[in-house]
């Protein structure tokens, strides 16, 4: 389908498309844009990619998919300079895989060429960053969000899906606002939890030092799993989508202001047996 890709940004996202394409016998070429091309030696000694290059240097004639794998901020930048080069194919596609979707949607629609990028977020992160935590089978039955806007023709956002579920990923089609709205209550409103879990045990990790993993179980470690995630990245996805994760956040404090209520207005355990009740239902059905 696209015989020649370039991907901007090899870390966890970006190396786990070129492994998926080499584990399905991608016979095109792939291209890595990178900021430091020296520390991709492993990639090009693995044959995962066939080249890397500099993103200053990037020459995007004759590719015939770009994708930008880069924090929300600069992926922005990279697109309109991507869309303003003249040696952007008229039939290339452009697409990215950041979790805020409007800001660089609304970014192309400000572009002449603005047809010639698809939104996508595929929901497959980790906590581990890096080329070093990509891997083949990522998007393997991941649900993969494409977020089309007005000028794009329906060809192109075909041709898109189909590269996604080439890589074993699961196409769902949403507008750009919706997916933002959703996202910061399924995604990024845990990360701000998870963080804030930390933060709370911030002056008993001071006084008890490496004596505080004592205390620890299984639960605490799986909901505090993903504070271990880009802190570069983290800020960008929360500025873009500040409005967003501010009123999902504003939400569950006040369900937690409730709870703290039935506490201390009375110690019977019945009185917020529903509260977990409701959420163990809740958990069931997803």
């Amino acid at each position: 389908m696209f015989s020649r890709i370039a991907v901007f940004g090899l870390g966890l996202l970006g190396g786990s498309i070129c492994r998926g394409l080499r584990s399905i016998s991608h016979q095109g070429e792939i291209i890595a844009f990178a900021r430091d091309p020296g520390k991709l030696g492993d990639a090009l000694r693995g044959r995962v990619i066939d080249r890397v290059i500099s993103m200053e240097a990037a020459r995007l004639d004759g590719i015939d998919l770009l994708i930008i794998c880069t924090p929300v901020f600069h992926s922005i930048e990279l697109l309109n300079t991507i869309l303003n080069d003249s040696g952007l194919g008229a039939t290339s596609l452009v697409i990215d895989v950041g979790s805020v979707k409007s800001p660089i949607v609304e970014a192309a629609l400000a572009n002449p060429r603005a047809d010639r990028f698809v939104g996508c977020h595929p929901m497959a992160g980790s906590e581990r960053t890096g080329y070093g935590a990509s891997r083949h089978d990522l998007y393997n039955q991941a649900p993969v969000i494409i977020t089309p806007h007005a000028r794009n023709a329906r060809g192109d956002i075909e041709k898109v899906a189909g590269f996604w579920r080439s890589l074993g990923a699961v196409v769902v089609e949403a507008e750009a606002s919706f997916h933002d709205s959703v996202v910061a209550r399924t995604s990024h409103l845990p990360h701000l939890l998870a963080c804030s879990a930390m933060h709370a045990i911030g002056g008993l990790a001071e006084s008890m030092g490496p004596g505080l993993t004592n205390f620890m179980g299984n639960g605490f470690r799986d909901v505090t799993r993903i504070a271990a995630g880009s802190p570069e990245m983290w800020a960008d996805i929360f500025a873009a989508n500040g409005t967003n994760i501010a009123a999902a956040a504003r939400d569950t404090i006040k369900i937690i202001e409730d709870v703290i209520a039935r506490i201390e207005a009375n110690g019977d355990p019945r009185m917020i047996a529903d509260f977990f009740d409701r959420a163990r239902e809740l958990r069931k059905g997803i």
